[in-house]
């Protein structure tokens, strides 16, 4: 099934309704290999600046037209508001993999280990 990621992001809450319009439009691969809507995204956190999303288990290569759109929006919308957008790509060996802006206000990547 190829490499997965969970993607992270924050955007100001002004741009929420134009983030979820974006998504919308595009199609990612769930863990059976069924084309599913954006909107997988997950809301985990709304307060009166911005808005943080969670998307797990996705395909986030470069390559791919939703993923550039998705990633040209948040790159637009971090020039206006540095202090209120970032996005962090976390891929499933726990590798950091892509980030926009200052992350680590807002998130933390811990990495565990289990002894068989």
């Amino acid at each position: 099934m190829g490499y997965r990621s969970t993607i992270i992001l924050g955007i100001p809450l002004k741009q929420k309704k134009e983030f979820e319009k974006i998504c919308r439009k595009h199609y990612t691969t769930n863990e059976i290999g069924q084309k599913v809507p954006w909107e997988t995204f997950k809301l985990v956190k709304e307060d009166k600046d911005m808005v943080i999303y969670e998307g797990e288990y996705l395909k986030w290569w470069s390559g791919f037209d939703d993923v550039k759109n998705i990633t040209e929006f948040l790159e637009d919308t971090y020039k206006k508001d540095e202090e209120n957008c970032f996005s962090v790509g976390i891929g499933e060996d726990g590798a950091i993999h892509s980030e926009i802006g200052e992350y680590y206000d807002f998130v933390g990547v811990y990495t565990t280990h289990e002894i068989y």
